[in-house]
């Protein structure tokens, strides 16, 4: 009764740029969703009663694509968590 949901991965898309480059990253980030959304789908259907969410880092450049691919190709995540850390990307929020 304690679990409210089911996090899967935390700030993994934006740390993949720390060890690919283009154009693997791109191949890589596809799978990686490819592999959040297939974990959320069975996640589902063991659990159907909780949330399955992520978090992602807010950076300058990669948060709106990130939320935008993780829409497309995610559907089965439920909640975005957005890591900020700072004043200015905290009020950029409501924003983005």
């Amino acid at each position: 009764p304690a679990v409210i949901g089911w996090g899967v991965g935390n700030e993994t898309w934006g740390l993949l740029k720390k060890f690919y480059g283009k154009p693997y990253l791109t191949e890589l980030r596809m799978a990686y969703l490819n592999m959040v959304q297939q974990m959320a789908v069975d996640i589902k259907q063991i659990d159907p009663t909780r949330v399955v969410f992520t978090a992602m880092e807010h950076t300058r450049y990669q948060t709106e694509a990130e939320l935008f691919n993780y829409h497309r190709f995610a559907p089965a995540v439920d909640i975005m968590a957005v890591n900020s850390y700072y004043e200015e990307q905290i009020s950029q929020l409501a924003q983005i």
